[in-house]
């Protein structure tokens, strides 16, 4: 493998980046266009390109202004990590029903003291579609939905 990794010719030029005498410098544009080529990726996965080009444009700051990566190989998966979580959750609150984004959010939340208004926001809906959205797809109201799980709750002593 290794062989078949110097015959490369791009691990070759990746390699003379990352060299002894500009190994940070090196680093930093490997990083760089690891994050453009992500970046990219997302796009063609339905990511707005705005918000695409948004979190390029910060991630790259923060790879910039780091003035050493400790473990090069954990700062790619971390960053890989970081995209993947993002077309995820993009994913999830533009392509699932309504009706499962609303079970999905309350899950989620459940702890919390959340409301009508927090879940429209939190779903990017109207709460005017909520409502009629929730009671097609379920037998009970929303409001009901949010006694029912806090019952399955364990009581703290």
């Amino acid at each position: 493998m290794i062989t078949a990794l110097d015959s490369l010719e791009e691990f070759n030029l990746v390699a003379e980046h990352l060299t002894a005498n500009n190994i940070i410098r090196g680093e930093t544009n490997t990083l760089i266009s690891y994050i453009s080529i992500l970046n990219r990726a997302i796009i063609q996965w339905g990511y707005p390109a705005k918000l695409a080009f948004q979190l390029q444009y910060s991630l790259v700051q923060e790879v910039e202004l780091s003035p050493q990566f400790l473990n090069f190989f954990q700062t790619i998966k971390e960053i890989s990590w970081h995209y993947f979580s993002v077309i995820k959750h993009y994913r999830f609150n533009n392509f699932l029903p309504l009706h499962q984004r609303i079970k999905q959010y309350i899950k989620q939340h459940i702890r919390e003291n959340i409301t009508l208004d927090d879940i429209a926001t939190g779903l990017n809906a109207s709460k005017k579609t909520l409502n009629p959205t929730f009671k097609m797809n379920t037998v009970s109201q929303s409001h009901n939905l949010f006694d029912r799980p806090k019952l399955k709750q364990p009581k703290s002593s």
